[in-house]
């Protein structure tokens, strides 16, 4: 399609400022966006463009890290460190809110066990009062009000149970909110990324206007809030008229202008609003469940249940099996009603042997060359041949493009050595974690050799149960 030259002129450009963002969109997409402006306003859509903070996985990864170093800083103030018998990690919010995929991404990033976030296996922790820390996990704090709400409604429902420390940690927050949270529920917020109204639109000192006379950033606000009515009309400059500029890879947050996300009235979004996930609310009946039995908790043993826990070698093969859990269905297929998938990059020698001391129904699937091979005895162990890699095709590998230039040379007729196995591995992940990258693993699995490794499973998990009835 051949556009206006006022338009194309706009294009070119926004060009480099497009091809900056850590994710991929199409100039024809910013071009369809803008054209849902009025001719003398493609200077307004082109200054959106090039003041919109788009945060791909790599900033969040660093993000995550930063608000987790100011995590434990605090704890230790507080006296009580964060650690895996006293801590509870949660996304926050209603269910369908996006901080639970922030926390998946935190727990990755951070190295923290399945088992420290919430859900049933804490239950016993919290009848027993040995939680003293609540960690709320989210993508962005704006006004501090939903966050607010939340945390004195948890704050009622768990300190009873012993719990003294409630912390929120976020990838960004605007620096209103952050003290309203601190100032009203006396929790302690951390945002990585702290900005000032002065970032937003609401501010005539912002970026945004840059170079403009007064009566000009004026008329400015005035057209950005008549193309916002007309796309939501209840705010239109974002939830409680905060006016931001920012778009996660994965969502967009409300609090920024509606023109970049809103669908409403057949407007075409820029940065769409994902569909929301199960946040901290969904185990409120635990919380209540758990005050009840405080008192009468006795230690007992709990009854079998056909729960199996995974452990792997590492981040990467957690990332995997997690996927054989959700896309190959392995729950059903091992016959279990729960499989949880736990890494051990950071474990020492002793902790591995605590795990088989304590965790007498777990499996671990291991490297070849694992450190833990050798002191593993009487529990499931399954020995990947040579790593995770073997789950892969490698024809599908050596024919993605953008891979092939980075992968070994390699001839796909004949037997690949481990050690060059090795290498294609850190290959495929170093690529899959580069900024601007993604790459479905799902779709470069061999589902035979998916179908395989269970088979593999299966024997080890029935020749260990068969030893118990024995």
């Amino acid at each position: 399609m051949k556009y206006p030259k006022l338009l194309r002129s706009k294009l070119e450009e926004l060009e480099t400022v497009i091809s900056s963002w850590p994710v991929n969109v199409m100039i024809d997409d910013v071009a369809k966006w803008m054209l849902q402006f009025d001719t003398a306003d493609f200077d307004l859509a082109s200054r959106v463009i090039r003041n919109l903070n788009v945060i791909g996985q790599e900033e969040i990864n660093t993000a995550l890290e930063i608000s987790y170093s100011k995590l434990i800083r605090k704890s230790i103030e507080k006296g009580s460190k964060i650690g895996p018998e006293n801590t509870l990690f949660a996304s926050i919010g209603s269910p369908g809110k996006s901080g639970s995929l922030v926390s998946y991404h935190f727990r990755l990033i951070n190295g923290i066990s399945e088992e420290n976030f919430l859900d049933d296996s804490k239950e016993s922790l919290l009848k027993r009062g040995l939680i003293e820390n609540v960690v709320l996990v989210d993508d962005i704090i704006g006004t501090g009000n939903q966050a607010t709400n939340e945390i004195r409604r948890l704050q009622d429902k768990v300190s009873a149970l012993g719990v003294k420390n409630f912390f929120l940690l976020t990838i960004c927050g605007l620096q209103q909110g952050i003290s309203k949270i601190t100032e009203d529920t006396k929790a302690h917020p951390f945002s990585a990324l702290e900005y000032g109204e002065e970032d937003t639109i609401k501010s005539f000192d912002s970026y945004f206007y840059e170079g403009m006379t007064y009566k000009e950033k004026v008329r400015l606000k005035e057209r950005l809030n008549y193309y916002g009515l007309m796309c939501m009309s209840g705010m239109p400059l974002g939830y409680q008229e905060l006016g931001t500029l920012i778009a996660f890879h994965y969502n967009t947050p409300n609090t920024t202008l509606p023109i970049i996300w809103s669908k409403s009235n057949n407007w075409i979004p820029l940065f769409q609003r994902a569909t929301r996930i199960d946040g901290i609310v969904s185990y409120y009946e635990k919380f209540d469940q758990a005050l009840i039995a405080k008192e009468s908790y006795t230690k007992t043993l709990t009854e079998y249940t056909r729960r199996l826990i995974i452990y792997v070698d590492g981040k990467i093969d957690e990332e995997v099996f997690d996927l054989l859990v959700t896309e190959f269905k392995l729950t059903d297929k091992l016959g279990f009603a729960e499989i949880r998938v736990i890494h051990l990059e950071k474990a020492s020698n002793e902790s591995i042997i605590d795990i088989t001391r304590y965790e007498p129904d777990a499996i671990f699937v291991l490297d070849s060359d694992h450190r833990a091979l050798g002191i593993l005895k009487d529990v499931r162990v399954l020995t990947l041949k040579p790593s995770i890699l073997e789950l892969f095709d490698l024809n599908k590998l050596y024919s993605f493009d953008e891979l092939f230039q980075i992968l070994p040379h390699i001839n796909l007729e004949e037997d690949v050595p481990d050690s060059t196995l090795y290498d294609i591995e850190k290959a495929l992940f170093k690529f899959k974690y580069m900024k601007g990258r993604f790459i479905s693993l799902f779709e470069l699995m061999d589902p035979e050799k998916v179908a395989n490794l269970i088979i593999r499973l299966e024997d080890v998990i029935h020749k260990n149960d068969l030893c118990k009835k024995g």
